[in-house]
């Protein structure tokens, strides 16, 4: 018998096996029920009369929710709407240093704040007395007793003491450069705090009334002529953290330029006048490797080497760079990562963090327009298992509702997104804005 005739005996038997078991599960309810599940299924969407109930009035959400609805619906339907949680897990955990760490500098910056000292203006020893003071202070604050001992505390805010002297050289080195100075750290925004500023509010697309908040690491303010400008910056556990322009195009990553619309159309209550935002900033509390030959006889070079790991990287409105720089006259800036040509023009389109007036000014209707396209996301109740690819990147990595929607990399649907250079959003918010 040929080849051929055997494969199609051999799946006429398969068919006939498959109607057989077909027919007898199809008797039971629960079966029957399982077998109809392997068919194709229609998106998974809230109907309207639910979504009503679960959001009444204007949206109330925060960005990084929105981001996470970017990311997978489902996603955000389990954490947000559903509020599912992992189980409760009796297993000793190590402090979060990384929360140690943002609150000494919170703490540190609000007190400068507060005496109108820029920390272009202290000293080495002026740093380490006032980080020691700030160590102390959040450790009466942070909860007490637990698996750490007193002692392991007090070498935990020594060593970040130490740490964090690094960082604060390198936002000293920066602050020297320019005029912008820290006006404000923990900037609420969207509660009823007294201190605080309005909710970021949106008007959809669909006509929905979106009301956003959350919080501001850092404010900083700075004179140029009659412009008051602002800069807010982001403290970041992770090393060498960056805006990523192509996850900002595709509402993955909003939340640093959001805070740059909370300074635009909030910032009057702040300041008693308009600011205009000028900058949008990261700075990585965690310092890069470095290479060396051998760890002995190494601490002068690793010392020189980790000056630059602290310099603070996002996007920077090119026409009002002077405020932050005033010694720059082309070429590349020492502490920011900027650069221009002899021309004037931005060098390097790609990797600095320069973008040009209409470029900046793009970056920010396209900030406010997804954050009110993902809003009418969520309200018109899309909760579709539907998370992104971007490369090698997948919201399914680190989510923990892996379990509930049973997503298989691979098998089910993804969305692909396109990876964009700098350049290319850019490019594209100016065609899109025309």
């Amino acid at each position: 018998m040929r080849r051929g005739s055997t494969l199609s005996a051999s799946r006429g038997r398969w068919n006939e096996l498959y109607d057989a078991v077909r027919g007898s599960l199809s008797t039971d309810a629960v079966s029957l029920r399982a077998i109809t599940s392997l068919g194709e299924r229609e998106e998974a969407r809230i109907s309207p009369a639910t979504i009503e109930r679960l959001f009444a009035g204007p949206l109330r959400t925060s960005v990084s929710q929105l981001e996470t609805y970017a990311a997978c619906p489902f996603q955000y339907f389990a954490k947000h709407v559903l509020r599912l949680q992992e189980r409760a897990e009796a297993t000793v955990r190590s402090v979060d240093v990384g929360m140690v760490h943002h609150g000494i500098l919170e703490d540190f910056v609000g007190d400068l704040s507060s005496r109108g000292t820029g920390l272009d203006q202290l000293s080495d020893g002026d740093l380490l007395s006032g980080l020691g003071e700030s160590c102390e202070r959040l450790a009466t604050r942070l909860p007490a007793g637990g698996v750490l001992s007193n002692a392991r505390d007090a070498y935990l805010y020594r060593r970040s003491a130490r740490h964090l002297a690094r960082i604060l050289q390198a936002q000293r080195r920066v602050a020297s450069l320019g005029s912008a100075r820290a006006r404000r750290v923990e900037l609420p925004f969207g509660f009823d705090d007294p201190g605080g500023l309005p909710a970021l509010e949106l008007s959809t697309a669909a006509g929905r009334r979106v009301l956003l908040r959350g919080y501001i690491d850092r404010v900083d303010l700075a004179e140029l002529g009659d412009d008051l400008l602002g800069v807010v910056i982001d403290y970041k556990a992770t090393r060498d953290k960056r805006l990523d322009m192509s996850k900002v195009f595709h509402g993955l990553s909003l939340q640093l330029l959001a805070y740059l619309l909370v300074l635009a159309e909030r910032g009057e209550s702040l300041a008693g006048r308009r600011i205009q935002p000028i900058g949008a900033l990261f700075v990585s509390l965690a310092s890069k490797y470095q290479k060396v030959d051998h760890p002995t006889g190494q601490e002068e070079s690793r010392e020189a080497a980790l000056e630059g790991s602290f310099r603070p990287r996002g996007i920077l409105r090119a026409d009002k760079f002077h405020a932050l720089d005033r010694a720059f006259d082309g070429g590349r800036s020492a502490e920011y990562n900027f650069f221009s040509k002899k021309d004037g023009e931005i060098g390097h389109v790609d990797s600095t963090d320069a973008a040009t007036a209409p470029d900046f000014l793009n970056t920010l209707a396209h900030t406010r327009a997804k954050l009110g396209a993902l809003a009418d996301g969520i309200l018109d109740g899309n909760v579709a298992v539907t998370p992104y690819r971007l490369k090698t990147d997948s919201p399914c990595t680190w989510c923990p509702m892996a379990d509930v929607c049973r997503f298989e990399m691979g098998v089910c649907d993804v969305r692909f997104l396109d990876p964009l250079k700098r350049s290319d959003v850019f490019r594209r918010l100016a065609e899109g804005s025309r």
